[in-house]
């Protein structure tokens, strides 16, 4: 099976006998590893935070489709559940493919099904690009975000999960006043059209609120960084070693 790059635990060294040699990777512990625990705080922040904030937006279902409360529930419930139950999968995919292509599909998918979901007809549209579409690309870019941070630690492990998982407490309270601004200002149509990212420029909006759709992906943004990262690092090794020859 396809080993990712990304499981930075142990670097392989030569040794005196041509024998293969353990010694621990720069990054465990590191201030790069820092830099995981943040993308990982924004990303519960925008992910955990939208699904702990969508009671504002049955409100709106409420009003906008004229269904039972339970029937409208089923819509959020839905993407909450299948955020989480799709964990096991995705950890298949993270073996295969790696903690960044998922992430960075589940940002993808997770923002197609917040633009979708802008045009519902019905509570029964919800239910596949709410519920479905955006609960699985949730669970495809808050798994890799879980997982990143254990990897690149080993003595400070539980600090720095601890650390990370605040992100939903805070987006709980940010992405709650966030949505029911949005909401009161511009519908709740918009308002998801700008959660993910896309909305139509040709209505005047203020500017400003391009900042939603971008703080959407920047946790993904820091795992694109991280490869461009470590071929400077490498190509700095490199020109070190030549010049001590």
């Amino acid at each position: 099976m396809y080993t990712s790059h990304e499981d930075i635990g142990y670097d392989f060294e030569d040794g005196p006998k041509d024998k293969k040699t353990l010694k621990p990777h720069p990054n465990i512990d590191g201030g790069w590893a820092w830099m995981m625990v943040l993308s990982s705080f924004f990303v519960h922040i925008l992910i955990m935070g939208s699904q702990m904030a969508l009671g504002v937006l049955n409100v709106e279902w409420l009003e906008e489709f004229h269904q039972s409360r339970g029937l409208t529930a089923w819509v959020s419930s839905l993407s909450m559940g299948i955020t989480l139950i799709v964990g096991p999968f995705i950890g298949l995919f993270i073996n295969t493919c790696g903690c960044r292509q998922t992430a960075i599909i589940g940002g993808l998918v997770n923002s197609l099904g917040w633009v979708l979901s802008a045009y519902a007809a019905n509570v029964h549209y919800l239910f596949i690009t709410f519920g479905v579409a955006a609960g699985l690309g949730s669970g495809m870019a808050y798994l890799p975000a879980v997982v990143m941070v254990g990897r690149y630690f080993q003595k400070r492990r539980a600090l720095a999960q601890g650390l990370s998982t605040t992100g939903t407490g805070f987006g709980t309270f940010l992405m709650t006043v966030l949505l029911k601004y949005l909401c009161a200002e511009y519908g709740w149509r918009n308002a998801m059209l700008i959660q993910g990212w896309i909305y139509d420029i040709t209505q005047k909006y203020d500017f400003s609120f391009y900042i939603c759709g971008l703080l959407y992906m920047i946790g993904i943004l820091f795992l694109l960084i991280q490869p461009c990262i470590r071929i400077i690092e490498q190509s700095r090794r490199k020109y070190m070693d030549g010049a001590h020859v």
